[in-house]
């Protein structure tokens, strides 16, 4: 397992199997725009995903850029999350690749 994939990976599983996309930005990017059928996560919300999402479910984890999500990769892997991962590029690199797959406005 690579704990980092690109958007075009991301999006290649997305096709293969289920992948709960987790937006780790702040409330207020979130709700102006993030990837369809993302969930927000934040500190407060941390331990019931932790609790009560399949430790076996393809979980990609995205921020701005792609860099503070590999430190909740991190944290998930601790967890016994065996399918996680950073987006590379972290939202904006979706964005300007997958725009129809975004819910909100446009950034």
């Amino acid at each position: 397992m690579t704990d980092r994939v690109s958007a075009h990976q991301a999006q290649e599983l997305l096709a293969d199997e289920p992948v709960c996309f987790v937006d780790i930005r702040d409330a207020q990017s979130y709700t102006r725009s993030h990837i369809t059928g993302a969930i927000h996560l934040d500190n407060v919300s941390l331990p019931d995903f932790l609790e009560n999402t399949d430790k076996e479910e393809r979980v990609i984890v995205y921020c701005y850029h792609g860099i503070m999500s590999q430190s909740v990769v991190a944290v998930l892997a601790e967890h016994q999350f065996e399918k996680a991962s950073s987006l590379d590029g972290g939202f904006a690199a979706w964005f300007m690749h997958f725009p129809e797959n975004c819910s909100g406005e446009a950034l």
